[in-house]
Parts: structure tokens; C-alpha cells; sequence
């Protein structure tokens, strides 16, 4: 019994191990059949995983391709909405740059890098590395000028290079901080917006005559406004002096300082940057005590076809005369149509022609001829020595070269004919200039004659038309005509019938007229020549208004002087103020 036990115990026990390796192999089967599909869906992921940022890398690349091309395109080229490719489109939109807060204007952590004392806006406004004038910003913290703000411009690799964030548009005015590309907003840099574009308003203006106050500059040293010398830029003198002296004309400084007077003229350069000049000059905060005029000589050069060069020593009348004249035709004005330089400075001569030879009779012309500045002959000087065996000094007083117009002293034409002068009006600024240099064989010889005159109160009354005058052309008119002037005068053509009553009633309003016209000026500017025509130099002695003073301005060096040096120099051209 005790065997037939353990047979059964031994089979049961084969059965049960048969049945472990069924199930372990089971186990293993299902083991590897888990396993087969868990590397399959790892080999899904995987291939998923390789072909999602291939498409991504396609998509940027296109993208990328479309925006080189948008940009290579012309203007006219671009869709609609991809042709403000310039500074007013952010350029975030075309190269994908970081968006910043719209509170980084406000909170700009850069500002400190400005240095006010080397900012210096009177140069040209031209790139420093391409000599473009599109688009230039000034840097506000090394004081050069970069073409443009977004990736790949001067400006842009100025900012990366050079860690230089602050930047200013120079026609706009509007301030940047670079490569971050986002506008400043912030009051304190007001004083920087206004040294590249000064305004001023109507109670300012009117002050400018009326109170003197000193301002400070960075460097330390005081200066009046309306009272700055200015940069000699290889021998400008020339230029320096005649337009120190047409900065005390005080209409056509209050109508160049408002450039509102003048923003529809849009193809002169020489209008707006006189503009600028005079605004500048006049500035109560301005970084400096002196100017340049730089951007003026480059729109003289232009505007004279190099007439009027740099480093050349050119006449100051001549460049006076040139410069008046090519204002008055840029603001629109000609021989018939008016503007503020005419408005200013232009007068009339009657020039009476009598006695010419070969005619039956005595024939009368009478012509007048509008002029912008008086040209007066200075007498011949002495070759002789005195005593001391020096050279004589000669003089001559104003009065005596006004005898010219006095209707008595006539000039001998190439016909025989003579030819008398009278001042028939008298312009608000009277310029006078004396002709000191004569074309002789081999070389220009200078006349050093000394033109003495008084400071204040010339009397022109002796030099001008009288109302007796107007009889002898008038009798010359028919009755028409008699009756058209008197209605002109604001007279009664109605009240006569005889011709002589008509030339009567016409010299009366005449009269009338004249009397209300003053005629006594007073002197604001006088501009001196030393030395020979063309190695001599020029200055300017000018009047100050507001404080009173006369100033001796040459170039960079500005002093106040007395009046008796004024009259006693070799005056070249004067600038008299009408009372």
C-alpha cells in the first residue's frame, strides 16, 4: 500500500510540473508578444517624432524665403500690406524679433548713457559709413550719425558693436533704443528734441527784442541768444559776416523763426536751412555758445552751382547781393509778385535822362529802378606822404556819397546823355555798400578810404523825391492817365476837368504821402574788409537790441565794443534801420 502511495504522489507531481512549463511557456509567449508590440509602437513614436519638425524647418524656411523676396522687391512690386517696408513699420513684423511691453518706453534702464556735451546737430545730415540723408539717426552717446535701425543697417550694428542703445531720428525727432527697437517716451529728453528742432512761440518772438537774459552752456560759459559766433569752416568769413549782419533785420528774423511761414516751399534747400540757422541762433537753450553753418554753406554751394565755394575767398557783396536775390526767388517772388525780401529791402531811384545829342529837342526820361542795396563810389585816394613820412589814411563822410542822389550831380552816360538820381522810396532796411575794389591791369586794387558817419539818426530828407518833382513827368501824361493816378492816390477825379488842375490835385496827394514816410535811420550793422582783396578777412560789428550794445563779431571771437569803433572802420556794408 505504502508503495502504490508514492507512485500516485510521484505522478501527480510529473502532471503538475508539466503543467508549470505549459504555463511558464505561456507567460513567456505572452512576455514576447508584449514586448514585439511595445517596440513597434516605440518605432510609430519615433518616425512620428522625425517628421513633425522636418515639416516645421520647410514651413520657416519658405517663410523666411518670402520675406527675402518682399524685400528685394521694388515699391510698386509689394502687395499692399508688405509695402511699408521702412522705419514706421516696426521691424519686428519682417525679422521676428522679441515684442517689447508697451511700458519699455517709459522705462527705458538706458538713458544714462546720453552725453549732452557732444551732441552736435548744426552738421550735414548724412550717414557716417554710407553718406546716405534717408532715414539717419543721430547717437546719443558718441554723437554720430547711422543710417536706419532695423537688422543689417549702420545703425543697427553701431548699436551691437558698440553697446550704444540711445538713438535719434533726425527729421522727426523721435528717439529709439537699439537693437531692442522701441520708442523713448520720456520728458527729460525734451531739452535734446528741441537743440534739433526749435520753436518758439508768438511771446517768445516778441521778447527777443525786448528782454536780454543769458543762458549756460554745458561747457560752463554764459551766452545771450541772438548774440553767437560762428564756426569758421575753412574761410568762411565771407558768409559769416554778411549773415551776422542780416540776423538784426528784425522782419526777416521774426518771418524765417516760425517755419510756418514758409513749409509750403518744399524745392529750396537754402530757404529751410537759413530757417534753421536763424532758429538756432536764437535758441535760449542751446547745448553751446556758438553754431556752425555748416548745412547753410552746403545749400549756397548747391544753389550757386559752386558759385560760392568752401575754402574759397569769396566778395561779401557779391555773396549778399547773390543770396537776397536767389531768397527772393525761392519764396515764390519776382519783378512783379512781392515777398519778405522785397518787402524788406527794396527801394526805388528815379533816373532822370536830359540832353541826349542828335535830337531835335530836349527829351526828358524819367525811369525808376527798384535796387536792394545802394552802391556808392568811394573818391580817389592820395599817393601822397605827410610829414612823418607815413602813409595818409583819407576820409569821407556819408553824406558826401549821398550828394549822388541829391537831383543836382548827374552822371555822364556813353551817349552823351546825363543822368540825374533821386530816392523816390525809401526801403524799410536801407543796405548801402561802397565799392572798394577796382579791376585794374595786372592785379584788384583795394580803396581804404575811411566813410565816417553818425550811429543814429541819418537824414535821407535832402537825398529824396520832392513833391515838385512829379510835375515835369506828369505833364507829360494825358488825362486818362492823370485821372487813373489820382484815383490811385484816393482822390477825386470828379472835382476837375482842366489837365493842369489834374497834375495839381495829384502832387498834392503826393504831399500827403510823403509826409507821413520817415526818413531818418539808424544803423544796426556794419560789415568790415582788412586787408587785400583776396588774403584779407572779413567781420561784422552789429547791434543788439535787447541789452543795447553793439557787438565786434569775427568768426568765433564775439566782444562787446563802443560805438565810435564802429564808424571808423573800413565799412564795406552797412545795414540802416528806418525809424
Amino acid at each position: 500500500m505504502a508503495e502504490e502511495k508514492k507512485e500516485t504522489k510521484n505522478d501527480e507531481i510529473v502532471e503538475a510540473e508539466e503543467k508549470g512549463d505549459e504555463k511558464a511557456e505561456e507567460k513567456a509567449e505572452e512576455k514576447k508578444a508584449e514586448s514585439e508590440e511595445n517596440t513597434e509602437v516605440k518605432q510609430e513614436v519615433k518616425v512620428e517624432v522625425k517628421e513633425e519638425p522636418i515639416k516645421v524647418k520647410v514651413e520657416r524656411k519658405r517663410r523666411r524665403d518670402d520675406v527675402l523676396e518682399t524685400a528685394l522687391l521694388d515699391d510698386d512690386q509689394l502687395p499692399p500690406l508688405k509695402r511699408k517696408f521702412e522705419d514706421e513699420t516696426p521691424p519686428v513684423k519682417f525679422f521676428r524679433a522679441s515684442k517689447m511691453p508697451s511700458s519699455a518706453g517709459y522705462e527705458c534702464p538706458f538713458l544714462d548713457q546720453i552725453n549732452r556735451r557732444i551732441l552736435d546737430f548744426d552738421n550735414r545730415k548724412l550717414c557716417s559709413e554710407t553718406m546716405g540723408s534717408l532715414n539717419v539717426y543721430a547717437c546719443l552717446v558718441c554723437g554720430k550719425y547711422f543710417q536706419g535701425r532695423t537688422r543689417g543697417t549702420p545703425a543697427y550694428s553701431h548699436a551691437l558693436k558698440s553697446s550704444h542703445k540711445m538713438y535719434i531720428h533726425l527729421a522727426d525727432s523721435r528717439i529709439f533704443c537699439l537693437p531692442e527697437d522701441y520708442e523713448i517716451k520720456d520728458a527729460t529728453l525734451g531739452d535734446i528734441k528741441h537743440n534739433l528742432h526749435p520753436t518758439f512761440t508768438g511771446e517768445e518772438i516778441k521778447n527777443l527784442d525786448v528782454t536780454a537774459s543769458y543762458s549756460h552752456a554745458l561747457d560752463g560759459n554764459d551766452f545771450l541768444p541772438g548774440v553767437l559766433g560762428f564756426n569758421d569752416i575753412a574761410d568762411s568769413h565771407w558768409c559769416n559776416s554778411v549773415v551776422q549782419g542780416l540776423l538784426k533785420v528784425q522782419p526777416l528774423r521774426n518771418f524765417f523763426i516760425k517755419k510756418e511761414n514758409y513749409e509750403k516751399v518744399t524745392d529750396s534747400e537754402l530757404v529751410h536751412k537759413f530757417g534753421e540757422l536763424v532758429r538756432k541762433y536764437h535758441n535760449p537753450r542751446g547745448f553751446k555758445n556758438h553754431i556752425s553753418p555748416h548745412e547753410l554753406l552746403q545749400a549756397v554751394l548747391d544753389r550757386s552751382q559752386k558759385r560760392f565755394e568752401v575754402g574759397k575767398n569769396c566778395d561779401p557783396l557779391d555773396f549778399m547781393s547773390w543770396f537776397l536775390h536767389a531768397l527772393h526767388e525761392d519764396l515764390g517772388g519776382s519783378k512783379k509778385k512781392g515777398t519778405i525780401i522785397s518787402d524788406v529791402f527794396q527801394g526805388q531811384v528815379r533816373a532822370d535822362t536830359t540832353e541826349i545829342p542828335g535830337k531835335p529837342f530836349q527829351l526828358h526820361e524819367y525811369k525808376h529802378i527798384p535796387f536792394m542795396h545802394l552802391l556808392l563810389d568811394l573818391p580817389e585816394m592820395p599817393l601822397f606822404k605827410d610829414g612823418h613820412q607815413e602813409k595818409f589814411i583819407p576820409q569821407c563822410s556819408l553824406t558826401d556819397l549821398l550828394n549822388k542822389f541829391d537831383g543836382n550831380k548827374f552822371e555822364a552816360q556813353k551817349d552823351g546823355a546825363k543822368r540825374f538820381f533821386r530816392l523816390s522810396k525809401l526801403p524799410k532796411y536801407l543796405i548801402v555798400s561802397f565799392r572798394r575794389f577796382t579791376e585794374g591791369v595786372f592785379s584788384v586794387e583795394k580803396n581804404t578810404t575811411i566813410v565816417n558817419c553818425v550811429i543814429k539818426g541819418l537824414d535821407l530828407n535832402l537825398y529824396t523825391i520832392k513833391p515838385e518833382d512829379y510835375r515835369a513827368p506828369l505833364n507829360q501824361l494825358e488825362v486818362p492817365a492823370l485821372k487813373a493816378k489820382l484815383k490811385k492816390l484816393k482822390g477825386n477825379p470828379n472835382k476837375h476837368v482842366e489837365k493842369g488842375d489834374f497834375v495839381q490835385a495829384v502832387i498834392d496827394c503826393k504831399r500827403k504821402t510823403l509826409r507821413k514816410k520817415k526818413k531818418k535811420f539808424d544803423l544796426i550793422a556794419n560789415v568790415i574788409h582788412y586787408g587785400h582783396y583776396k588774403q584779407g578777412t572779413n567781420k561784422s560789428f552789429a547791434f543788439n537790441q535787447a541789452n543795447q550794445q553793439w557787438y565786434d563779431m569775427h568768426d568765433l571771437h564775439v566782444e562787446e565794443t563802443i560805438p565810435q569803433l564802429v564808424s571808423v572802420a573800413e565799412s564795406y556794408i552797412q545795414i540802416w534801420k528806418r525809424r
